[in-house]
């Protein structure tokens, strides 16, 4: 079963590289800095979701939700900088 979930997390991991990849316009297969922000952004949003299930993040459906929006952005962004920095 581990195996199981740990190839569909690689599956959505992929799928979020492959958006940002286009959404940031480098090309297919262009920078394995996407690769890495897609890994944080489904592997932190996963345990966020959990803990904010489990009661650990207390915060408002909506309010949740935004931050964690925020938050991808600011990978996105981040990404984007490093990259147009060269690093």
């Amino acid at each position: 079963a581990a195996d199981v979930g740990a190839a569909a997390i690689r599956r959505v991991i992929e799928a979020v590289a492959a958006d940002g990849r286009s959404v940031l316009a480098w090309g297919e297969g262009a920078d394995p800095l996407v690769d890495l922000a897609a890994a944080f952004v489904v592997g932190g949003t996963s345990q966020a979701v959990l803990d904010w299930l489990d009661g650990r993040v207390e915060l408002p459906l909506e309010r949740f939700a935004d931050d964690v929006v925020g938050l991808w952005q600011v990978i996105a962004d981040g990404a984007q900088a490093r990259r147009a920095g060269g690093s």
